[in-house]
């Protein structure tokens, strides 16, 4: 998939490490997710996920038996989110629970807190599931994939501080991507009264984290674009990453 812009992704990969100072009351973190536009990084090759092995009983989290806190159907299969009473432990169960297809979450230890909205699969040639939810500052994101073989984590998560993580069939090539609504702002304005009322613009990621392209427009909230709440882009609406 051709990226639209050559100017590396601003706001959204982060790891846990990084996530976790958002969690504990600062946007500092958001600075840092955005390189310069002098920066010529290239996003992290996401590397496969964590799965439950035999020698873990699926239907505990942590030391408590799993909740359910959501299901969806994606390509004839049932997935089910699920974690403990305090969604300090999470992770998605592919098939009749408890499965061998299972993938261990790592977005419950930056703080996320799980609710029935919190999953989003879409089926096609790749299928993926999208885990999101609040933390302090904006919403973060999780994205499992499927590719054939296996479910695994399909790149780093993503971090929204306009409070909107999407998965869609942007690019129209049965496979899903990651719309990011984030506020468009200098890097050093961030974390400022004067960031949090600036315009929003979506970005828009493959299932590896490469960063497709931004919404040509800018907008005042995410309600504002087509879909919401759940925001529908096509390539004709991204250009570059100003």
């Amino acid at each position: 998939m051709e990226k639209l812009g050559s100017r590396a992704p601003r706001s959204v990969l982060v790891t846990a490490a990084v996530a976790m100072v958002v969690v504990v009351g600062t946007l500092v973190a958001v600075v840092a997710l955005r390189p310069r536009a002098d920066q010529a990084e290239e996003p992290a090759s996401p590397g496969p996920g964590p799965t439950i092995s035999g020698a873990v009983d699926p239907t505990v989290c942590g030391s408590s038996p799993c909740q359910a806190i959501a299901t969806q159907e994606v390509n004839g299969e049932k997935v089910t989110l699920l974690a403990s009473a305090d969604s300090t432990v999470a992770r998605l169960d592919v098939g009749a629970p408890p499965s061998s297809a299972t993938v261990d979450l790592t977005i419950t230890e930056q703080g996320v807190k799980l609710s029935q909205d919190s999953l989003r699969c879409l089926g096609g040639t790749v299928a993926a599931c999208l885990v999101r939810g609040p933390v302090t500052g904006g919403q973060v994101g999780e994205v499992v994939a499927n590719r054939g073989s296996s479910w695994e984590i399909a790149s780093q998560a993503y971090l929204s501080d306009a409070n909107y993580i999407g998965l869609a069939d942007v690019a129209g090539t049965e496979a899903p991507e990651v719309t990011v609504v984030r506020h468009d702002c200098p890097t050093t304005a961030q974390d400022t009264p004067k960031c949090a009322a600036a315009p929003v613009v979506a970005e828009v990621f493959d299932l590896g984290g490469r960063s497709i392209g931004c919404t040509k427009r800018k907008y005042t909230s995410p309600s504002q674009m087509r879909g919401y709440p759940t925001i529908r882009l096509s390539t004709s609406d991204l250009g570059s990453c100003g």
